[in-house]
């Protein structure tokens, strides 16, 4: 069995960090695959409500220095 420690500051005042971190112990802890763009998106969904507005996904793409597709 393989063990993956991740260190995480006691308090993370950025809403968004927390977040990537949170679902990306999730992942880890369940055996879920996720890329760390596909975590960055989760995260973010969960704090915005919704990427499907042009609003939330031009703050994405200037977040995490991405194109919209």
């Amino acid at each position: 069995m393989e063990f993956i420690v991740q260190k995480i500051r006691k308090q993370e005042n950025d809403t968004l960090n927390q977040a990537i971190k949170y679902y990306s112990i999730i992942c880890l802890v369940n055996n879920i695959k996720l890329s760390k763009r596909e975590i960055e998106l989760l995260a973010f969904t969960v704090i915005n409500g919704t990427i499907s507005s042009k609003a939330n996904k031009e703050k994405f793409c200037r977040e995490f220095d991405s194109s919209i597709a």
